[in-house]
């Protein structure tokens, strides 16, 4: 994530090597990369179940999470400004 893209991304899908902790680290990257991401953008990580933890995110917040037999669905959204 070290340039920027020429457009935003309405979604963008996470899918790491499991165990490895990539998807927070990828997540942690492009909620301080704004210019990636619209405000309607979703992004959408596949991880193991266990994996997930919370993260400290300021422009990114959880919209929803689902469970697929051993497949977790973590669904991320830009933060609503209040």
């Amino acid at each position: 994530l070290s340039t920027q893209p020429q457009s935003a991304f309405d979604i963008i899908y996470v899918a790491p090597p499991q165990y490895q902790d990539l998807w927070s680290r990828t997540l942690l990257a492009l909620d301080h990369k704004p210019g990636w991401i619209t405000p309607d953008s979703q992004i959408i990580v596949q991880i193991f179940p266990k994996e997930f933890k919370s993260l400290p995110l300021d422009s990114l917040e959880l919209a929803d999470r689902r469970t697929y037999g051993s497949t977790l669905l973590v669904i991320f959204q830009p933060r609503t400004q209040n």
